[in-house]
């Protein structure tokens, strides 16, 4: 198993395949990989090395192949099912422009504890939270994006791992507690942006 840092860069390296793929690419250099997410061709050659794929000399990489190879190791020939949390801004912008997302990704439901929020976002039911347990039973869910005030998330979180939710992905500005065979992602839009002023600064 590669570490979260490789398969970060393994996610970022499929984005700039499918990217260059609709550039016409058929064949690609590591190099150009590389610049297409910002890390050196050494890098790139030792990642795909990880995972036991190899380019061809003068030739490159076989653009479909890596895209294949990438989609088999993640799961992507499947299709990922999963709930938004908290319908407030952010909830209700992923269940609007659901497209948005990668298209294997479907958004089953939405749940919140607002009434005024509990009704359909471009087919989406949005339900409440009372109802989750029984909707992530039913449909097996496994993976959960929590959009929800700080005051909240950890009540909210402890919930859903109760329902049997094993990855969050967090938007709420709080560190949350899980057991050990729950994975969580937490986004924090403000630190992103910090380290674009970081990097913009230093260049």
């Amino acid at each position: 198993m590669v570490s979260r840092h490789i398969s970060k860069r393994l996610l970022y390296y499929r984005s700039a395949l499918v990217h260059l793929k609709k550039m016409g690419f058929e064949y690609v250099y590591s190099k150009t990989i590389g610049e297409e997410i910002g890390v050196s061709p050494d890098v790139v050659r030792k990642d795909f090395s990880n995972i036991e794929i190899r380019g061809k000399r003068k030739v490159g990489y076989k653009v479909s192949d890596l895209i294949r190879k990438l989609d088999e190791m993640f799961g992507k020939t499947c299709c990922f099912e999963i709930i938004v949390v908290g319908i407030g801004n952010i909830g209700r912008a992923l269940t609007k422009y659901e497209s948005y997302l990668d298209d294997r990704i479907k958004i089953l439901g939405g749940f919140d504890i607002n009434p005024s929020r509990i009704k359909s976002f471009n087919e989406i039911p949005i339900m409440h939270i009372n109802e989750a347990e029984s909707f992530i039973t039913q449909n097996d869910i496994k993976v959960a994006v929590m959009t929800v005030p700080e005051i909240s998330a950890q009540l909210v979180c402890n919930k859903l791992v109760e329902c049997g939710i094993k990855g969050i992905l967090n938007f709420a500005p709080v560190i949350l507690k899980v057991p050990d065979d729950v994975f969580v992602k937490n986004i924090s839009i403000a630190d992103e942006i910090t380290r674009v002023f970081y990097h913009a600064r230093i260049n």
